[in-house]
């Protein structure tokens, strides 16, 4: 599934996770770009088992147990993939992912105003 990050939040229901599952979106991002990747209900998102949220080979968390967040801002303009996955075998459940894209200028639109 691609996600196309916005300065609107924007949410997917996308069904369950079973054991050792994996769900895995396709994230186009331009370099300098911040985004908000969240599973925590104050940011639209939930999840009724503890969840990973990773980036992969950029960044990854888990240290606000089912409701990860994960902000990064990206290095280069690429295609990412996000990965939303269990902490353990036993972490079966539903989710929303809920994602954003940041303005670092939110006054001048990153110059472009």
């Amino acid at each position: 599934m691609a996600l196309t990050p916005t300065t609107n939040r924007q949410t997917w229901s996308t069904g369950c996770l079973g054991p050792s599952g994996t769900w895995e979106f396709s994230l186009p991002v331009v370099a300098g770009d911040a985004c908000e990747l969240s599973l925590r209900a104050a940011d639209g998102g939930t999840a009724n088992v503890d969840r990973v949220l990773e980036v992969v080979g950029v960044a990854s968390n888990d240290d606000c147990g089912r409701a990860s967040r994960l902000d990064f801002t990206s290095a280069a303009t690429a295609t990412r993939t996000l990965r939303v996955r269990g902490c353990s075998v036993n972490a079966q459940g539903s989710f929303t992912l809920a994602c954003r894209r940041m303005l670092s200028d939110p006054i001048f639109r990153n110059g472009s105003d």
